[in-house]
């Protein structure tokens, strides 16, 4: 799920001018609801704080994340997140880009088993933060290593502009897959900055799976979400979680990148730079696994602000002898991006960042590092999640228990 150097550009007289309408994007993207989570109430001392201390260690540990739901938000206004651009149903566009998405599927001759997916929980309450992303997770269990596949690097032309894989491989025993993307603007493209976006579907042992309770109440039900944390209020990869001033918090283009995810393309006096995608997905969830991409590139200031510049497609596959291999990298779109992404977008929009989780029953199990259980939790009992772990094709949510209920 990255290189170079960001640099900052003079501001064009076009960051001024009111976007011109387009048929593509009429609305973008959003700055997701932040809601508060809960903290202990307790008169602190340091002989108490101590005792905390210890008492988190005791009550921290994993639990199976589709055991858990987001607690119901605070009555508070939260905070909105980041909207990401629609567009009009049924336009030509977007027919396109379903169409070669078809086209593609039906060449590679490659098909994923559509299941339901696991139980979603209630839309979550929130807490700000960032790129740990789901390549910090803890990661336990045997992955098996099988046949390395190499792609041959080769650009892709949208309508507005070029993507070219710099990196697609497996790397680390086929553990994981290096892929860095760029794109580079063309003369079509009436903008001052471009980012890069991407959904992402996850099968794990032929199931649809989510990575935490949260980012479950933002995918379709075909598997589909915008591939951030669940903590994260951008749906621009790579992008920081604060925006450079409170003003600016709900502008897709005040959030700054971090070269060790990519950047955004700028245009200066010179001309453009490259916006650039890093990423390393995790091979895991044993056989009949997979993880497919669609990364898109969307202009974020000036004239065409909002208008989706094409996709391309990415990702692993693992089949039933475990057999690894790449998806083939290939646009999907020209301009606006396919169904699956707009109906993801559009999950994302409606959703919160997360926040405070509760168990959905009592005597739901807390496990420790090597997957023994610690002891159990009841429905009263409030955690925060830390991170997550993946393993017997599972996911875990690594938990701290902040409100105690009944622990056995």
């Amino acid at each position: 799920m990255y290189s170079g150097q960001h640099r900052s550009t003079k501001n064009s007289a076009n960051s001024s001018d009111k976007p011109a309408p387009s048929q593509f994007a009429p609305r973008g993207f959003v700055v997701q609801p932040k809601a508060e989570e809960v903290a202990p109430q307790q008169e602190q001392t340091p002989e108490s704080e101590t005792q905390q201390e210890e008492t988190k260690q005791d009550q921290g540990g994993l639990i199976d994340f589709s055991k858990l739901r987001p607690r119901p938000s605070p009555a508070r206004t939260p905070r909105l997140q980041m909207k990401l651009t629609i567009g009009q149903p049924g336009d030509k566009y977007e027919q396109e880009g379903d169409q070669m998405a078809q086209d593609v599927v039906q060449q590679n001759g490659s098909t994923v088993q559509r299941v339901q997916p696991q139980e979603i929980g209630k839309k979550s309450a929130t807490s700000l933060g960032e790129n740990e992303l789901m390549k910090e997770e803890l990661e336990f269990g045997v992955h098996q290593q099988t046949q390395t596949d190499l792609v041959q690097l080769a650009p892709k032309k949208s309508d507005y502009g070029t993507f070219e894989d710099k990196k697609y491989e497996f790397i680390e025993g086929n553990k994981k897959v290096d892929f860095e993307l760029e794109f580079t603007p063309n003369d079509k493209a009436d903008a001052i900055k471009v980012g890069l976006t991407q959904d992402i579907k996850n099968i794990q042992g032929g199931n649809i799976q989510a990575i935490d309770p949260n980012a479950a109440t933002k995918m379709t039900p075909e598997g589909y979400r915008i591939d951030r944390v669940s903590n994260a209020r951008n749906p621009l990869y790579a992008t920081l979680p604060e925006p450079t001033s409170d003003a600016d918090k709900n502008k897709l283009a005040a959030y700054k990148t971090t070269d060790f995810w990519g950047q955004h393309a700028e245009k200066g006096d010179s001309g453009w730079t490259k916006a650039i995608l890093k990423d390393k997905p995790t091979v895991d969830g044993g056989n009949n696994s997979s993880k497919e991409f669609e990364t898109t590139a969307l202009a974020i200031d000036g004239k065409q602000k909002d208008t989706y510049y094409g996709s391309v497609k990415w990702g692993w596959k693992k089949d039933a002898s475990g057999k690894v291999s790449l998806v083939d990298f290939d646009i999907v779109s020209m301009g606006k991006p396919s169904k699956n992404f707009i109906a993801a977008a559009k999950k994302w929009n409606a959703g919160k960042t997360r926040g405070t989780l509760v168990p959905k029953a009592d005597g739901t199990k807390v496990y420790d590092g090597s997957l023994k259980e610690k002891f159990t939790i009841d429905t009263k009992t409030e955690a925060i999640q830390k991170q997550t772990a993946a393993a017997n094709n599972i996911i875990y949510v690594s938990i701290e228990v902040i409100s105690e209920g009944t622990n056995k």
